[in-house]
């Protein structure tokens, strides 16, 4: 279901008629420097909540840090979603968020084949996330 399009396409055509949310895998300067870092605001209020609830919260905490946010955003910075602890689907999480606010997202992990990984085999927080299970456009 996710697609991939190059970012030659992408600056042709624009996003109209692309899957929400659009992920960028790879270095962008321009976009990386007026996207949004969401590590400190997601630590800040999950440090409120009970550690074995933290799960729980994570939706409304990503709902209420993207309404803040100006609209056609790009977000950036935010591995402490990918904490083994949460047990959550990261990029779900973020599609559902896209739904009721669009934003781009800077992807904090590599992309192969069709897959979106975030760190390194053996870690702890290794996920591999197969683009054909997720309705996503990324940008390669």
């Amino acid at each position: 279901m996710g697609k991939q399009i190059s970012k030659y396409e992408y600056q042709k055509h624009g996003s109209c008629g692309l899957m929400k949310p659009i992920i960028f895998c790879g270095h962008n300067k321009e976009l990386e420097k007026n996207a949004i870092a969401l590590n400190v605001g997601i630590a800040g209020k999950l440090i409120n909540a009970e550690p074995s609830r933290r799960s729980f919260k994570l939706p409304s905490i990503i709902n209420t840090i993207i309404a803040e946010i100006p609209e056609n955003s790009a977000i950036k910075d935010f591995d402490v979603l990918f904490n083994p602890d949460y047990q959550i689907d990261v990029l779900q999480l973020l599609i559902a968020a896209c739904k009721k606010k669009e934003f781009a997202i800077l992807w904090p992990g590599t992309y192969s084949d069709g897959k979106l990984m975030y760190a390194e085999t053996g870690y702890s927080d290794f996920k591999i996330y197969d683009l054909d299970k997720y309705d996503v456009t990324c940008i390669v």
